[in-house]
């Protein structure tokens, strides 16, 4: 499917809001089956575009919170500190069993 420059932007936009690809094809009045497959493709822009919006979303909030936890805020140290540790626990895995979007 191609997507314009201003639709991948707004996908990027929706993958950050943790929109799904059913609701960004609603939202971009496409066929989600085909938005499905494109999202199949690893090295569709679609694909692309989603994953990107979802890693530059969570990565500013992950700033935010980090700024936050320095300054001592108590709940920011403590979402800092579980956060770590699920990406240290993801990134484990995928050392021991490969990346889950391979298969």
């Amino acid at each position: 499917m191609n997507l314009t420059p201003e639709q991948l932007q707004e996908v990027e936009q929706l993958a950050g809001l943790n929109y799904g690809i059913k609701q960004i094809a609603m939202y971009l009045d496409v066929d989600a089956n085909e938005l499905h497959s494109d999202y199949a493709d690893a090295l569709s822009k679609f694909h692309y575009h989603y994953e990107r919006g979802a890693l530059v979303a969570q990565a500013k909030v992950d700033m935010e919170t980090l700024t936050a936890a320095k300054n001592g805020n108590i709940t920011a140290q403590q979402r800092y500190d579980k956060r770590r540790k699920e990406t240290a626990y993801a990134l484990l895995k995928e050392q021991l069993f490969g990346r889950s979007d391979e298969i």
